[in-house]
This record gives C-alpha cells, sequence and structure tokens, in this order.
C-alpha cells in the first residue's frame, strides 16, 4: 500500500477513535476512581497494548544512537502527555460535556503557531492571526452560550490542556523522524503512566472496586484512544502532508459531539452550536495557505 493513503488512513481513524473517548471520559465515575489513577491505569494499558506490535511489526536492526534518542525523546513527550491529559481528564470530570470538552482541546491548532513562534521563532501569519479570533470567538459562544455563570472550571482545565497538546503536537513533529515510532509512543504511555501513579499514590485512594466499576471507560481509552489512536498519530504525521495531518487531527472535536448527542444525548444551545462551528473554521482557516506575515 502505498505510505501516504496508509497515512491519510491513520490520520483518519484516530480522530474518530478520540472523538468517542471524550465520552467515555465523560462516563467515568470519578468518585469511584481518581483521575490520577484513571489516566495511570489507562496509559499503563497503552503501553502494554503496543507490545505485540512492537514484538510483529518494528523488528529493525539495534542502532545505540536511534534506541537512545527514541527513549529521551519519549520520556519527554510523556511528561508533556502527563500534564495535557491531566488537566483535559480533570476538566471533563467537572463539565461532563464530551462535545464542549472536544472543541475546546481541538484549539490545540490554532495554538500551534504561536508556541513555534515562542520556541522557534517562527512568523506568525496573518490567516494564523485572523484564525485565531474566529476560534476565540467560538470559544466565547461553547463557552457563555448560557451567559458567564455558565463557564465551568472544567472548561477552563480543558482550555488549559490545549496548549499542552499543541506542545505534545511540536514534540512528535520534532521527534518522530529520529526515532523508532512504535517504541517512541510505548515509551511515552509508559512515562505518563508512571507520572500519573506517583502523584496518585499521595493525591488519591486506589481501589480495585473503583477500577471494575469503570472498567470500559478505561479499557477503551487505554487500548484503542491511548494505544491506538496516538500511535496513528506518530505514524500518519511521518508521511503527510502537516497542513493536511493537522486539518483532519482537529476533526476530533466534530466527532466528540457526535458521539456527545448520540451515546450521552448531549444538547447545546443554537450559540453553543454556532460557537462550535467557528472553533472548527476557525482551526482550517488556520492552515490555510497564505504568503503574508505580521510578525
Amino acid at each position: 500500500m502505498n505510505r501516504k493513503i496508509r497515512s491519510s488512513i491513520f490520520l483518519f481513524t484516530a480522530p474518530m477513535i478520540w472523538g468517542v473517548a471524550f465520552v467515555m471520559q465523560c462516563m467515568v465515575d470519578t468518585v469511584a476512581v481518581g483521575t490520577l489513577t484513571f489516566n495511570a491505569v489507562r496509559y499503563l494499558l497503552g503501553a502494554l497494548s503496543l507490545l505485540p506490535i512492537i514484538f510483529f511489526f518494528e523488528k529493525e536492526e539495534y542502532e545505540p544512537q536511534k534506541f537512545r534518542k527514541t527513549i529521551i525523546y519519549g520520556i519527554i513527550t510523556g511528561i508533556i502527555l502527563f500534564v495535557a491529559s491531566e488537566f483535559q481528564m480533570y476538566g471533563i470530570s467537572i463539565n461532563k460535556s464530551s462535545g464542549k470538552s472536544g472543541f475546546l482541546t481541538g484549539l490545540y491548532m490554532v495554538i500551534v503557531p504561536f508556541l513555534n513562534l515562542l520556541i522557534y521563532k517562527r512568523k506568525v501569519l496573518l490567516k494564523e492571526w485572523a484564525a485565531a479570533i474566529v476560534a476565540t470567538t467560538g470559544l466565547f459562544l461553547l463557552s457563555v452560550s448560557e451567559g458567564f455563570s455558565n463557564v465551568s472550571a472544567g472548561d477552563f482545565m480543558v482550555f488549559v490542556s490545549a496548549f499542552f497538546w499543541a506542545a505534545h503536537i511540536l514534540a512528535i513533529d520534532n521527534f518522530v523522524d529520529r526515532v523508532s515510532p512504535v517504541k517512541y509512543s510505548c515509551v511515552q504511555f509508559l512515562t505518563c503512566a508512571v507520572l500519573n501513579g506517583i502523584f496518585a499514590t499521595f493525591c488519591e485512594d486506589f481501589s480495585v472496586s473503583g477500577l471494575c466499576v469503570n472498567w470500559l471507560p478505561i479499557l477503551y481509552t487505554g487500548v484503542l484512544s491511548t494505544g491506538l489512536g496516538y500511535t496513528f498519530q506518530i505514524l500518519g504525521q511521518r508521511d503527510a502532508n502537516p497542513n493536511f495531518a493537522s486539518i483532519v487531527l482537529a476533526s476530533e472535536g466534530v466527532y466528540a459531539a457526535l458521539a456527545g448527542a448520540v451515546i450521552l444525548s448531549e444538547k447545546m444551545t443554537l450559540k453553543g452550536y454556532t460557537g462550535c462551528v467557528l472553533m472548527f473554521l476557525g482551526t482550517i482557516l488556520s492552515q490555510v495557505k497564505l504568503k503574508k506575515s505580521v510578525y
């Protein structure tokens, strides 16, 4: 199969998996299991689920330098993933909205260019400023669709997570060509699981019964969303045009809204839906090619 076609399949599948994962995260009983414990088990399952794939499909000659980079870069990416996922999961545990959380998370694609400016001194294009304005307007309509009293701490936490998801994407873009992709993915999940486990030991009470109550969200987010979804992202980004990849991955917000409506019977006001549309348009606008830059 052509590598570009294969990468497209990976990219189109990943946001579908992630969209349903928002529903699963909304279904988590955080009284029975804390968010740190949930993420620890989830990412441990994700790491374990990749071991057969590594054994059967990523057999390669041992290269000390590449192996060392895979471990080091995987740990760095795993630390970013730990922060991003905890902000997101804690926020979702408060607002319990799959659609809203999906679109708030999707703002990472608008944030990426500005992080590029801060970190790599890359110019911010005119269309990226326009995209930020459109997406921010959509965010306002979505989050305050019923007045400012409707803006929850959960919304803010998920919004903050978008900045770390943007950093996560930049890390993958920077590292993926220098590592063994599936091993790299496994290392980042294991790092994230260990960090969640350490903090959970001091901040939460562990309960086997709590894990049993939440078996479905843990299994789905661990094996499918984490193990397959993020690995599909890495494999897809490796061989796809970055603009095309960005647009496809950002569609997770649309799938989250659809899954929330079908599975959780979620409803939003007209302003809320308008906000979702504007945020998605802002994401697409951020990928449209224009020549001019303003900074």
